[in-house]
């Protein structure tokens, strides 16, 4: 009995003398070459194809090409287990090209599968999702494919399968010819209702040149694989590529290194061919190198573009892009900041250009910002006077708040220090809580009404006094919190005099000029409310800077080139947990309609024009227009930064130009000294104000209705609470500003209306691209500046040492910063350009001392990876692998 190997060889020794041949299968299931019967494609005596015929044979294409394509993979080894949601979306659209008839879309996925998950995964589709029965010639098909699959790619083995379908192929493609032919001489017509055989051939033959280079099974089939490679068939020596050859000289080094080898062989007389054929095997084909990458003016480039430009596809889906991508690496930071997950959603069917188009309208573009020269002026710099500690009746007034709501957690130590026995101090606690109940927390001056009950329920309680005398202890309790962490006072000298700064390090300092706020905020140490007095002095004129730079002052002695890089995102468009939701939407658009016809129906009755909203709105929908409006607004509004008057500040770096000396050693084997480009501080105001606030806008989480007791006119009251920021319960305001309600149903209508018209909470920041976490910005401002090392041909990048930013600010958070989250991101953007990259100590010059700190070390491989482009968006790093903030140390940020 022949194999089926041996049937395949003979078919091509008759196809090399000029036999037609093709490969069946007879009644016991036999493989057998035979010569090819005449074509089913029919001329008519007048020279015109015989379009039925064409029909005929074109039907049997897309079986047999889904059969081809079901065998092709049966030889391969990759894992077959669990089939990735979108590798089936990939396989059911492969299957309905080829049900369409697009060999070359179909045959593209194919291959791009294949690359992406393994073949053995691409097989298990096919088994699963195809139709087990398929003609004896499909059958054929498969086989054919299964033995070019061995050692092909997906994409040859296919169009090999495909071709031993001799009557459909032949037909289409003498019909094509013939059919070209005629157009040519302008008397075609369309053929097949658009269907166009000669592009269908050309589809199926394009990678046969390909396919007869390979190492295929009758060249195999000729090694002596116990003799040399150089004496080989010639048939075997003229099928070697440039990479088999690679592999010979390899082997043969290796074979030299590790024997005693006769001198003067060639490698080809060292190696046999049983010993190539074994390394071959594992030996992965070599990448074609990668296109150049689309960058921006920041070394910056996106890798949503990169993968589009690159797919061989035209016609794509959103749901298998989006797979493809992720797949790829892509981050869903950058799907969600493009755009382009809600683009792909809304378009479940594309084109590449389509693709192509939007990624480049969308992508995100950061834009650098440098100021150089020299910082304030000497002569109008201006001071400060020391901080002092002041009483702030607010403050008090603010912790005594807080006690009340949980008294319960104080009593015990009130009725303590009030001399209250042990033994006695439950009953006091019964005593003074029923009390609270019975006036609705009004438990000065009982009547003698509610006294009466109470004292005869508790006779050895002053029930009475009871009340005064723990609301003086509370007084005192919340005095004690606050002189625990006292507010202080900081007074501008000279221009700053009508400057004031009050606050301390955990609630924040505010700034006020002439005794009206400046509106800073988010202020958390002294330094930094100084910083930002001198900012707000220099917009008014009251201070002069001699240069573009402002905060150099803030820097190590001997900083030369001082400058600070801001990277600003001028295209923001928003954070997309602010939008309106569909409901809101529509509500939105009803209301601005109802504007708007009240405008018309005044012009025309000649009425008293309208002057806004609120004339043509009843008081319920004006608050809901104002919620509505106030939050579609929002959507997209800058991020102002306390330091700088650009708007959406990402980051920014204030740099100086130090030396570290004697520091590494020149090819020529001398010593010299580093350029260091030195990193006086890094920060992020986005981030900072996003991780005290929090980032985006969340669901309000609404209590149950919760029963308060009655009001001073006897009115049961009932209130509501959600969460604040620091995520305690408060009483909800809710739309209209009503915090209390009449009745339980009343509180739950007013929850629903809120769920409707206001559900999230908008008092959180918006998030933007890579300032969402500490090392998101971290890693971006990193990126950049690694590549400006390369291009400025700095030897290191070193950065102030913790203890130093401690000195400055006088903020515990920053060493933590500085010696752990910083480290740690310089040395995950570095090795992901060159993996022998590393963080280590060197000394810097510090005006003439030396100082040990942290550097990264450019090397030449280093810069050139960095050159080629880095991506804007990478992996964040994973949840406890390494140093993280504190909220204490996040909020503590320096400039």
């Amino acid at each position: 009995m022949t194999s089926f190997k041996e049937e395949f060889m003979r078919s091509r020794e008759l196809a090399e003398v000029g036999v037609e041949a093709e490969l069946y299968r007879n009644d016991d299931g036999m493989l057998l070459v035979r010569q090819v019967p005449p074509p089913p494609v029919t001329i008519t005596p007048e020279g015109e194809i015989d379009m039925g015929t064409v029909g005929e044979a074109l039907e049997e294409l897309p079986e047999a090409l889904a059969a081809g394509a079901s065998g092709l993979v049966q030889g391969a080894t990759a894992a077959t287990v669990g089939l990735p949601g979108d590798l089936v979306a990939i396989g059911n659209a492969a299957v309905d090209y080829f049900n369409q008839g697009d060999v070359a879309q179909a045959l593209t996925i194919l291959s791009d599968m294949s690359e992406q998950y393994g073949s053995g995964r691409v097989k298990q589709f096919f088994d699963e999702n195809l139709p087990e029965v398929f003609s004896d010639k499909a059958k054929v098909a498969a086989d054919v494919s299964r033995t070019y699959g061995e050692f092909g790619g997906v994409g040859t083995a296919a169009v090999a399968g495909a071709r031993q379908v001799p009557p459909a192929l032949r037909a289409i493609d003498r019909a094509g010819q013939r059919a070209q032919a005629r157009l040519d001489e302008n008397v075609g017509t369309t053929l097949m209702s658009g269907i166009d055989p000669k592009r269908a051939a050309d589809e199926l033959t394009a990678g046969a040149g390909q396919v007869a280079r390979l190492m295929l099974p009758d060249v195999q089939k000729q090694m002596k694989m116990d003799k040399r490679m150089s004496m080989q068939p010639p048939a075997v020596l003229e099928a070697l590529t440039d990479q088999d050859r690679e592999l010979i000289k390899k082997l043969g080094g290796e074979k030299r290194a590790s024997e005693s080898v006769e001198p003067g062989l060639d490698d080809m007389d060292i190696i046999n061919a049983d010993e190539f054929m074994r390394a071959r095997s594992k030996q992965e084909p070599t990448p074609p190198p990668p296109p150049a990458r689309k960058q921006d003016e920041l070394g910056f480039y996106s890798r949503a573009q990169d993968f589009i430009d690159n797919i061989k596809q035209e016609k794509l889906t959103g749901q298998q892009l989006k797979g493809q991508m992720l797949n790829a690496g892509v981050k869903p930071d950058e799907l969600k900041w493009t755009g382009l997950d809600k683009f792909l959603e809304e378009n479940p069917k594309l084109t590449k250009q389509e693709a192509m188009d939007f990624i480049e309208d969308n992508k995100v573009r950061l834009e650098e910002i440098t100021y150089e020269g020299s910082t304030l002026d000497p002569d109008t710099h201006q001071s400060f006077t020391g901080p002092e500690s002041i009483r702030d009746e607010a403050e008090i007034m603010f912790h005594r708040e807080r006690i009340d709501e949980y008294v319960d957690e104080h009593l015990e130590d009130v009725f303590t220090s009030l001399g209250v026995e042990p033994d006695d101090i439950p009953m006091h606690i019964d005593a003074y809580t029923d009390l609270q109940d019975a006036t609705g927390g009004r438990v000065f001056n009982p009547s003698q009404e509610v006294l009466g009950p109470l004292q005869a329920r508790y006779p050895e309680v002053d029930v009475e006094n009871i009340g005064r005398q723990v609301d003086e202890k509370l007084d005192e309790l919340a005095e004690d919190f606050y002189n625990d962490n006292p507010f202080y006072q900081v007074d501008g000298e000279g221009a700053l005099e009508d400057y004031r700064i009050v606050g301390n390090d955990d609630v924040g300092y505010y700034v006020t000029y002439k005794g009206i706020s400046t509106g800073m905020d988010d202020v958390y140490s002294i330094n930094e409310a100084q910083v930002q007095v001198q900012t707000h002095a220099m917009e008014r004129g009251l201070v002069n800077f001699g240069g573009e730079t402002q905060y150099s002052e803030y820097t190590q002695p001997g900083a030369e080139n001082y400058r600070e890089v801001l990277l600003t995102n001028p295209g923001y468009k928003g954070d997309p947990s602010f939008e309106l939701n569909e409901t809101q939407r529509e509500r939105l658009k009803e209301l601005k309609e109802k504007v708007t016809a009240e405008m018309k129906r005044r012009a025309q009755s000649g009425e008293t024009p309208i002057y806004g909203p609120q004339d043509a709105l009843s008081a319920k929908e004006m608050t809901d227009y104002e919620a509505l409006h106030f939050q579609d607004r929002k959507v997209g509004m800058p991020s102002p930064s306390p330091h700088w008057q650009e708007d959406d500040v990402v980051a920014h770096a204030r740099l100086s130009d130090r030396v570290a000396p004697d520091s590494f050693t020149h090819s020529s084997g001398l010593r010299a000294d580093g350029k260091v480009l030195y990193i006086e501080e890094i920060q992020s105001d986005w981030a900072q104000t996003g991780r005290r606030r929090g980032f985006g806008a969340q669901e309000v989480e609404f209590s149950e209705p919760i029963y308060k007791g009655k009001d001073d006119k006897g009115r049961d009251t009932w209130v509501v609470n959600s969460k604040d920021a620091d995520g305690l319960d408060r009483p909800h305001k809710f739309l209209g500003g009503p915090t209390d309600f009449p009745t339980k149903e009343a509180a739950l209508e007013a929850i629903e209306r809120e769920k409707k018209i206001r559900p999230k909470s908008l008092g959180r920041v918006q998030e933007g691209p890579v300032v969402g976490t500490t090392e998101k910005f971290t890693e971006a401002t990193m990126r950049r500046l690694i590549r400006k090392a390369a291009d400025e041909g700095y030897d290191y990048i070193a950065w102030t040492p913790g203890y130093v930013q401690v000195d400055r600010w006088g903020e515990q958070g920053l060493e933590t910063y500085y010696n752990k989250v910083l480290p740690k991101s310089t040395k995950k953007v570095a090795q992901s350009l060159d993996k022998e990259a590393k963080v280590e100590v060197i000394s810097v010059n510090i005006e003439g001392e030396p100082q040990e700190t942290l550097a990264l070390r450019i090397t030449d491989k280093l810069k050139k990876m960095a050159k080629e482009g880095q991506p804007l968006f990478a992996v964040p790093a994973a949840a406890g692998t390494g140093a993280a903030l504190t909220s204490k140390e996040e909020r503590n940020g320096n400039l």
